[in-house]
């Protein structure tokens, strides 16, 4: 018996997701509301006040935050509804100040860890 396989270039490369999400506009409203994340690097570059972005479990397990408003604006980051930002209580969000970055690296259980 013979088997015959036949294999065919593709016109068009095969989407890959980004690492970097650019252009971020983080949205008012609290936690319920803000901007997801989407990317293991995340520029965030509008920032009105009381606007948020949120975290996400991404399989690398980490994500870095860069507040590029150049607006003098805090951004301010939510952990995932019922997780934690290192030891502040459930659901409470940090601040990154404008041209500033922080990384939120997942412990596995509830907790995000900050560098």
């Amino acid at each position: 018996m013979t088997i015959q396989v036949t294999i065919t270039q593709m016109d068009m490369p095969l989407p890959t997701p980004s690492l970097t999400q650019t252009g971020i506009i983080a949205t008012p409203g609290g936690q319920a509301a803000a901007t997801p994340l989407l990317a293991p690097r995340n520029v965030v570059t509008n920032v009105a006040p009381g606007a948020g972005v949120i975290l996400q479990l991404l399989l690398a397990g980490f994500q870095m935050v860069f507040n590029r408003c150049g607006t003098g604006q805090a951004l301010t980051v939510f952990p995932i509804v019922g997780m934690q930002i290192e030891h502040n209580a459930v659901n409470v969000p940090v601040t990154i100040a404008d041209g500033d970055q922080v990384t939120f690296t997942w412990d596995g259980s509830i907790t995000w860890l900050v560098s």
